[in-house]
């Protein structure tokens, strides 16, 4: 297949995989494939795949591959990003708190409605970038309890776009 990184700059190379799984993650689809260039199984985003030739060879998926341990803890597919797993707890507003639940985000993932409506997540997970963008998402509608730094880390992603949000309001009164 010809593919384009989504590092590097976009560098394309010509890439000879054995697919074990293709996934779909939020709104793309990803091949799991062991790459004989590379000689280790990779994650490459379909979207990416500019060219593809189906080859006259054959291979075995090995028996020992297991799709859960290659993705590991890491929450979504970053898993180069993840530190080590650790407790993540989360508290949602009542109508956020059904729309996670009726999703299951991560396998270690567990729930409970408390009695004023607010729900209580729960996850065992290597924390990525990924995770912080999907915090970011929920807005007013989440309280991170645990661990703290992934608190302040939210909590500063959010005071740099009210910041973001009041320099372009001075900047409209002023035109």
């Amino acid at each position: 297949m010809i593919y384009a990184t989504g590092s590097r700059g976009g560098q394309v190379t010509e890439r000879v995989v054995e697919p074990y799984h293709i996934m779909a993650y939020g709104r793309s689809w990803h091949l799991i494939a062991y790459d004989q260039r590379r000689q280790e199984v990779l994650q490459f985003k379909v979207d990416r795949v500019q060219e593809a030739e189906i080859l006259d060879t054959t291979y075995t998926v090995p028996r020992d591959f297991d799709l859960d341990a290659y993705m590991g803890d890491a929450w979504g597919i970053m898993r180069g990003a993840a530190g080590e797993p650790e407790l993540v707890e989360l508290f949602f507003e009542p109508e956020a708190g059904r729309w996670v639940t009726e999703e299951t985000w991560h396998h270690s993932q567990q729930s409970e409605t408390l009695p004023d409506g607010r729900v209580r997540v729960t996850f065992w997970v290597g924390i990525t970038p990924e995770m912080v963008s999907w915090l970011l998402y929920y807005g007013s509608r989440v309280q991170v309890m645990a661990p703290p730094w992934l608190r302040e880390r939210v909590a500063e992603e959010h005071r740099k776009a009210a910041g973001l949000c009041e320099s372009a309001s001075e900047r409209i009164n002023d035109l």
